[in-house]
């Protein structure tokens, strides 16, 4: 589509720069075309932004802008705090773990069943067909 010209008189250009300077309520003087672009700029209001600071949790997270603000300027994400360990390279299962305690093994929590079902007391250790591995073996 072709491009429309427009010519405006010296009028109509005193006019312009008017209802500009009302609008903006300043009585500055504006030259054409150079002041104008900018005074017509100035006329846009700029959104008023907030800043937001977040910490990563285990849970999702919703933010909204306060209603005295357009939205966020900045969002800054914090680093995932210690508390959060990832456990990804872990290989503990529930047989190397004691009975009834938990642990976090490739992002699940694992309740233990290992159970030492062998107490041995004496003088001397009993011999290996008594045991198994895993025994305690206590010594009086």
């Amino acid at each position: 589509m072709p491009e429309t010209y427009y010519y405006a008189t010296g009028t109509e250009v005193t006019s312009i720069a008017d209802a500009i300077r009302i609008k903006g309520g300043t009585s500055q003087s504006l030259t054409f075309p150079d002041d104008f672009v900018q005074a017509i700029e100035d006329l846009v209001p700029q959104p008023s932004l907030s800043t937001l600071s977040v910490t990563p949790a285990p849970t999702i997270q919703s933010f909204s802008a306060s209603p005295t603000y357009d939205g966020y300027g900045t969002v800054t994400v914090y680093a995932i705090p210690a508390q959060y360990i990832v456990t990804t390279d872990a290989t503990a299962t529930a047989s190397v773990i004691l009975s009834s305690y938990t642990a976090y093994v490739n992002g699940a929590k694992v309740t233990g069943n290992l159970i030492i079902q062998h107490y041995y007391t004496g003088s001397s250790e009993p011999s290996s067909s008594l045991g198994a591995n895993g025994d305690i073996y206590l010594k009086t």
